[in-house]
């Protein structure tokens, strides 16, 4: 009997989970080695039906995820002010993309809400949140319209951080 290909590997009794801080865990520890963490991060994490998978070829494993799988750690700003700015985001396993139509800046919160916290779209599904201080400093970097938003550009496209209709 042949297996067919194209069929999902079977699942694991392994127990994955993302903290709300990013830190990877397996069977209830830690996960220390930074390599493997980025390995399953970047090559095997996927977003399915609301659920996180680790797949491998041999098994799929469920993640159970605090919040989101990561967190951006830092972020650079090129061409500040002008109409080509853009704004690079960099995780807490070293992934880099630039805020823009497939990566947009995601904001909840504000007035009435309490602070802004902002996300943005990794890829495939998988969402990362600004650290605290990351926040702060995008906050620091929006720009205010005429109508009073105050918005923050990048790639293109213009993400409001607060209407002016508050």
């Amino acid at each position: 009997m042949t297996t067919d290909p194209r069929a999902e590997p079977p699942e694991s009794e392994a127990e994955f989970a993302i903290d709300s801080d990013g830190v990877w865990w397996h069977d209830g520890r830690p996960i220390e080695r930074e390599a493997l963490v980025k390995l399953f991060a970047t090559r095997a994490l996927c977003f399915e039906g609301g659920e996180y998978w680790l797949k491998t070829p041999k098994e799929r494993h469920r993640v159970a995820v605090e919040d989101v799988p990561f967190i951006v750690v830092d972020f650079t700003i090129r061409n500040e002010g002008e109409a080509n700015q853009t704004i690079e985001l960099t995780t807490n396993i070293g992934e880099r993309f630039t805020l823009g139509p497939e990566n947009p800046l995601i904001v909840e919160g504000g007035p009435g809400k309490g602070v802004v916290i902002f996300y943005a779209m990794v890829r495939g599904g998988l969402k990362a949140r600004a650290n605290r201080t990351v926040n702060y400093e995008l906050v620091a970097h929006a720009m205010e319209e005429r109508d009073g938003d105050m918005v923050i550009r990048s790639g293109g496209e213009v993400f409001t951080v607060v209407s002016g209709d508050f």
